[in-house]
């Protein structure tokens, strides 16, 4: 085991407090123990167990474990695999990212170049430099900032935003196959709490956007393009006629062929605001 304490001295806004890596042998263990500063294990061959907050985890090649201030933890090398990790020890003056102060366990791949950077550089290491001080400030900096990209905070989304997009994005795919469970998951929503706000920004429901949407497009190609029902059908995302026929009178008020053959007189004005008639 390599193990340098440092002296904390306020050189930037993380200071280290100590850095180390060892090649641990089977099922050694550390703990319970608690610290006074933060603290990473990065793994970087074999695995491991790792304890905090009354949950258990196995942490492998390529992640990271976490030790927060104040906060009781043990971890043992596996029995057949046992594990070399190289950690850093730190304060410092600002909140860290979401993702360290939340998750006991990361994935650290993007970080792992850092880490290894500090163990290949030991040899330059002295608890009185400024400079090895200075480093691994600089290093830690790093870390954090990797893994803050790597875990990208979470953007706290208004009802507004969530139906407009949703709205754009029916807009551009409506010919493919969707479904209100599809659109609700694809904006981290379930479905009842997606439709409600849906239904209450553009005024009808996801379902009935969808529909409108296809039907509309289906009117224009037939009146413009001179597309056949069946060909329309099939160019908005309906797999049958039958089915296309049904909910273009529903929404028309008359069968795609009474709709062409009347388009043109003032009674046929029985597309609703969202999508008139072309």
């Amino acid at each position: 085991m390599k193990f340098y304490p440092l002296s904390n001295r306020r050189l930037s806004p993380v200071c280290p407090v100590n850095v180390g890596f060892e090649s641990c042998t089977p099922c050694h263990a550390f703990g319970p123990a608690v610290r006074s500063y933060w603290l990473l294990h990065y793994v970087a061959e074999g695995c491991g167990v790792f304890r905090s907050g009354g949950e258990e985890r196995t942490v492998s090649a390529g992640e990271c474990f976490v030790i927060r201030p104040g906060e009781v933890t043990y971890y043992q090398a596996d029995r057949a695999n046992p594990w070399h990790y190289i950690w850093v020890g730190f304060t410092a003056v600002f909140a860290l990212p979401d993702c360290i102060a939340e998750q006991a366990v990361l994935n650290a791949v993007p970080a792992g170049s850092c880490f290894a950077e500090i163990e290949r550089r030991h040899a330059e290491m002295s608890e009185k430099s400024d400079a090895s001080a200075a480093f691994l400030a600089g290093k830690i900096t790093e870390i954090l900032t990797l893994l803050d990209l790597a875990y990208p905070k979470k953007r706290e989304t208004h009802p507004q935003e969530v139906a407009r997009a949703a709205q754009n994005y029916i807009d551009a795919e409506y010919a493919s196959p969707l479904s209100v469970e599809e659109l609700a998951a694809r904006f981290h929503h379930d479905r009842v709490y997606f439709s409600r706000i849906f239904k209450a920004q553009i005024g009808i429901s996801p379902k009935q956007y969808l529909c409108r949407r296809r039907l509309a497009e289906a009117a224009r190609l037939m009146g413009e393009q001179g597309c056949s029902a069946t060909e329309a059908a099939e160019a908005v995302g309906y797999t049958d006629l039958p089915s296309f026929s049904k909910s273009f009178r529903q929404y028309y008020g008359r069968s795609p062929r009474a709709w062409l053959a009347s388009r043109n007189r003032p009674e046929n004005g029985t597309a609703k605001q969202l999508f008139p008639e072309p």
